[in-house]
């Protein structure tokens, strides 16, 4: 009798987990519905997506801002750069620099029309992501008394451990 209730619990435990990875597929194609919400409010929506983990949705909710608002300028822009961004997330660093690069060159045509804060955050991608930067991102939290000790190198006697986070919040 014991076996058959523990089979029977396996049996309705697996039951129960394919039906939340169901539920949690609908779940998240339900989520991208944005008829009658404002660019702000999809904008809450794929911010919600993105602290759940779920880089997806929040590409999804991000593209639906230039197609319903095409003139609102400052939620395009940051859609944009939110697109960029999700996709570096997801390890898709090639479309995340495309599209970092794409974004910049908007500023180029457009200039002082759009946000400025898009701007920056795409350059610092950029230069993170750019190959000559990536052996120094790669390895950034070890790098970051490396280049301290260059200029403290000559008074080794106090390696870095306090110029080395002084230098990355100086920046």
């Amino acid at each position: 009798m014991s076996h058959h209730h523990a089979r029977t619990r396996a049996s309705l435990t697996l039951a129960g987990v394919v039906c939340a990875a169901l539920l949690g597929a609908c779940a998240s194609q339900a989520k991208v519905v944005t008829d009658g919400l404002t660019a702000a409010e999809i904008f809450q929506r794929a911010q919600d997506a993105v602290s759940h983990g779920d880089y997806a949705a929040g590409i999804a909710y991000y593209t639906v801002v230039p197609k319903n608002f095409p003139d609102d300028v400052d939620h395009v822009t940051w859609a944009a750069y939110e697109i960029g961004f999700l996709y570096h997330k997801m390890g898709k660093n090639s479309t995340a620099m495309t599209m970092m690069k794409d974004l910049l060159a908007r500023y180029d045509t457009a200039g002082d029309t759009l946000p400025p804060g898009p701007k920056i955050l795409a350059q610092k991608l950029i230069d993170r992501l750019s190959p000559a930067a990536a052996p120094a991102a790669a390895a950034e939290p070890a790098d970051q008394s490396a280049p301290a000790q260059p200029p403290v190198d000559q008074g080794s006697a106090s390696p870095a451990p306090s110029p080395a986070p002084a230098q990355p919040a100086g920046q």
